[in-house]
Parts: C-alpha cells; structure tokens; sequence
C-alpha cells in the first residue's frame, strides 16, 4: 500500500508538495515552525482541504476513503492529544480498535498487548487526566499501534517523552517499518534520525509549504542541507563507529 502526494496545495500552507510513501520505510519530514509540516500530515489523511493535487492511498483518493476503511490503512498520531477525561488509559487504547468487528473482551486483550509495546502496561486501569505527559504520550501511541494500521503518520511522537523513552520510540517506529509497514514522522530533533536502524531512511525538508529537499538518510549533503533548513550548523560524527547528527552551534 503506497500514499502518493502529488502537487498538494493549499492556500497558505502547502506550495505544491510531493511525495511517496511505501511499506517498509520511513520518511522524516523535518522543517522550522509553521513550514507546514502538520499540515502535510493533515493533507495524508485528507483532513485539508486542497486547492489543487492529490492524495491517494494504493490509487484510491484519501479524502474518499470511509472511516473504517480509512482507519485500517491510516493511523495518526496528533500532535495534540484530545480529550478523553475520566477514561482509562486501556479505555483509551482499546478504543482505538473501533474499525474492528469485535467484542470487548479481545479489544482489551489487544489494548493491553499494546500497552505492554509502548512500555505502559502499568498505566492500563490509571485515569489519563491523572498521568503525567510522557505517560499521556506513551498511551496514545500503545492507541496507535492497537489500531494496526498499514501507515503510520505522526506529528512530534517524542512530544513529553524523556531522553530514554525517545529511543526506545525510534527503535520501536524502526522495528514497525522492518515488518512492512509505512512510516511519516514529523520531527524537529535531527538527532534522533540516528536511531533508526536497518532500514531505509528518508528526509524530507519543508519550507514555507514547499519541499526544499528529499534525500536520503546517508547523503553525503543532508547535514548541510539540513543546516540551512533549520538555522544550524550541523555535522555527521562517528561514535562507537555509529553516525550521529550532532549540531555545534547556530548557522552564521
């Protein structure tokens, strides 16, 4: 199942954006404030309405798509987390399965295998308005993947999340992409681009709604290209004989 963008434009957030999305890979979109990074992932879904271009999920056009249908090819973790006040944290997940034709019973059971993924077993039977951010964030992509869609889109999946707990996150988004699925994730700390391991990796930079590159991870030229988008000066270092993005001050 491929997601193709093609010429997406809407007025005053995307110029004209394309792109592709196949199983197994994960595609980093990486830009300053208001480059209109969210609402490239708005236009995936076929939340945003497009003044001109095209979305289409395996040739099918997204904004088409019924919800259930929708929500076994498309699951989308937002930036902003919504309101799910006096729910518990498996409430949370196992609702998440709602495309499902299935009792509650196997829902939870799911919800709680999804949990223990994302390290939040624990948080299962805790209201939400009572966990912390990280919590919160853990909990909504054990949502996430209980959903078991083909693509994943997220926006700032790190958002709370401790240093630690960011790994773990690449390491589980690089592990989801090794089993075929397809992952955007929109980012702002290059660093963890590294963590992404064994498979293939690439950056798309977006500025003013436009694309101003798309390489891969391993490009020689990404480091500066990537400087110039964010206003860093950023270089490509060898620790343990593994490379890491590392940023050593602001752009002159």
């Amino acid at each position: 199942m491929t997601l193709q963008v093609r010429d997406a434009a809407a007025p005053g957030r995307l110029g004209g954006v394309s792109l592709d999305l196949g199983p197994g890979e994960i595609l980093a979109v990486v830009g300053r404030n208001g480059a209109g990074k969210s609402s490239l992932v708005d236009a995936c879904l076929g939340r945003l309405r497009l003044q001109a271009g095209r979305v289409t999920l395996g040739g099918q056009d997204v904004s088409r798509l019924r919800p259930r249908e929708r929500a076994a090819r498309l699951g989308w973790l937002p930036q902003r987390a919504g309101s799910a006040e006096g729910m518990s944290a498996l409430d949370v997940v196992a609702a998440a399965r709602f495309r499902f034709r299935e009792g509650r019973a196997r829902s939870e059971l799911r919800g709680r295998e999804a949990l223990a993924r994302m390290g939040a077993e624990a948080l299962a039977d805790r209201r939400v308005e009572r966990l912390s951010g990280g919590e919160l964030q853990r909990v909504r992509l054990a949502a996430l993947s209980a959903q078991e869609a083909d693509l994943w889109l997220l926006d700032e999946p790190a958002n709370h999340l401790d240093p630690a707990a960011r790994i773990d996150l690449w390491a589980r988004l690089a592990a989801e992409a090794a089993d075929g699925r397809g992952v955007l994730v929109v980012s702002h700390d290059v660093a963890l681009l590294d963590h992404l391991h064994g498979v293939p990796v690439r950056v798309l930079g977006l500025f003013e709604g436009r694309v101003a590159f798309c390489l891969p991870r391993e490009d020689d030229a990404l480091p500066e290209r990537l400087g110039e988008l964010l206003g860093l000066t950023l270089a490509r270092v060898r620790i343990d004989g593994d490379p890491r993005f590392v940023a050593t001050g602001r752009a002159p």
